[in-house]
């Protein structure tokens, strides 16, 4: 039952980076400035720096991060949610298998978006993608050496 659950979760990941490609720009922009706009906002108030010009400053500037810390960041979870998956059937190549996969899925998702109105496919995004999966197999590796 728990692999059945793990490769649920996986699979329901995927869908969810898979559904988020075929939003269209003018839905994944909204969603994107709404939570850059929120982290300017909460860290102008911390910095008691809050001003409506400050926010705009800072949610202009910042925009573009954030939304390259979304890509990294989905395909950070999609590398821990595969290598919990491979662990459990105890996969020899996992590190490779899990880096592997999350670029064929990387890949699939920038052309998905390549037939979505207002969205373009990004060899950078892909890139960057990958690099989430990598750093967490990294991670991964490395505390296993350790420990």
């Amino acid at each position: 039952m728990k692999r059945i659950i793990k490769v649920l979760l996986l699979i329901c990941w995927i869908g969810v980076i898979f559904s988020l490609s075929f939003q269209k720009s003018e839905e994944t922009s909204k969603t994107s400035f709404g939570v850059t706009r929120s982290v300017a906002s909460i860290y102008l108030k911390i910095t008691n720096n809050y001003s409506e010009d400050n926010l705009n400053k800072l949610v202009e500037e910042i925009h573009p991060m954030i939304r390259k810390v979304a890509h990294f960041s989905e395909f950070f979870i999609l590398a821990i949610l595969t290598m919990v998956v491979l662990n459990e059937f105890k996969f020899k190549y996992k590190y490779l298998y899990t880096i592997i996969f999350c670029i064929v899925i990387a890949s699939f998702d920038e052309s998905i978006q390549y037939f979505v109105d207002g969205r373009v496919s990004s060899l950078k995004d892909v890139l960057i993608d990958t690099s989430g999966s990598i750093v967490y197999t990294l991670l991964n590796y490395i505390y296993k050496k350790v420990k």
